[in-house]
């Protein structure tokens, strides 16, 4: 877009007017509508500066943003791998797991191998989430589906006396 939208840009107020290749005085309403263009013209620039800058600005806020969201993704990405590694080692307690100053998982085995001489206690059995559940006693006596109704009910007796 031209950064002077004005067909006659040296005119001003007073210039003549050319009627029928006759130039005359401007009229009063003439001027009036000159100084009207000229003053939406210099409006129109500064809306322009200003959309130019806060567009420039908008951009700027919004690469920092995306750097930032990536950085944190970058993170999370490793100290993910970086507990997977350690799991598959057999480590017990991941609270203890930090990373380092870079953020570099490279040599995780040789972090954990360090890890298990220097904290054998964070390795050992698996968590509790992990562990197997005890197995399922058979029930004595018969099913409440195959009592009879007086068994039924000294079971029943038997079971809230605590016996």
């Amino acid at each position: 877009m031209p950064e002077d939208t004005n067909p006659n840009p040296g005119e001003n107020e007073d210039d003549p007017v050319d009627v029928a290749d006759k130039p005359r005085e401007p009229t009063p309403y003439e001027r009036q509508l000159r100084q009207q263009r000229r003053r939406a013209e210099d409006a129109a620039r500064e809306a322009r500066a200003k959309l130019a800058e806060t567009e420039t600005r908008v951009r700027a806020e919004a690469d920092a943003r995306i750097a930032a969201a990536q950085s944190e993704a970058d993170k999370r990405l490793i100290r993910a791998e970086l507990k997977a590694h350690a799991v598959k080692a057999g480590i017990v307690d991941l609270d203890g797991l930090k990373l380092t100053e870079a953020g570099e998982v490279e040599g995780a085995d040789a972090l954990i191998a360090s890890l298990k001489t220097a904290k054998p206690w964070l390795f050992g059995q698996s968590s509790s989430s992990a562990a197997k559940p005890p197995p399922v006693a058979p029930s004595p006596g018969k099913s409440p589906r195959d009592m009879t109704a007086a068994e039924y009910e000294a079971a029943k007796r038997a079971v809230l006396r605590g016996s």
